[in-house]
């Protein structure tokens, strides 16, 4: 699931000036030649674990920015979701958001001049 995650995250990378994201330019080759963007190959989420990748789009779509980047979830954060959407994680359940939100921050471009 990570690797799906990780692949997510780049696909949704800005490339251009224009706005445009690496998915963009993958769907936009694929469509002219009906062939995937070499390198770009789908990476599929084993369906059993797609719900917690949705789950974790679903706190991140809430997630703060400070300025100069996205901030972290806090464990409050995943508290109130949960208690928003009636939903208590397990406990292997909230070792995965966690996996997933530090390959999310590994997979953030890093600031010009560092």
């Amino acid at each position: 699931m990570l690797a799906f995650a990780m692949r997510e995250f780049a696909l949704s990378q800005r490339v251009g000036d224009d706005g445009t994201t690496q998915r963009d330019h993958c769907e936009s080759y694929s469509r002219q030649t009906g062939e995937h963007y070499p390198g770009w190959e789908p990476i599929k989420c084993p369906p059993e674990a797609l719900y917690l990748f949705n789950y974790w789009c679903s706190m991140s779509a809430r997630r703060t920015n400070n300025g100069f980047g996205p901030n972290p979830i806090p464990d409050e954060g995943v508290l109130a979701w949960e208690k928003r959407k009636g939903i208590q994680l397990a406990s292997l359940e909230h070792e995965v958001m966690d996996l997933l939100e530090q390959a999310y921050f590994r997979s953030q471009p890093k600031p010009k001049g560092k």
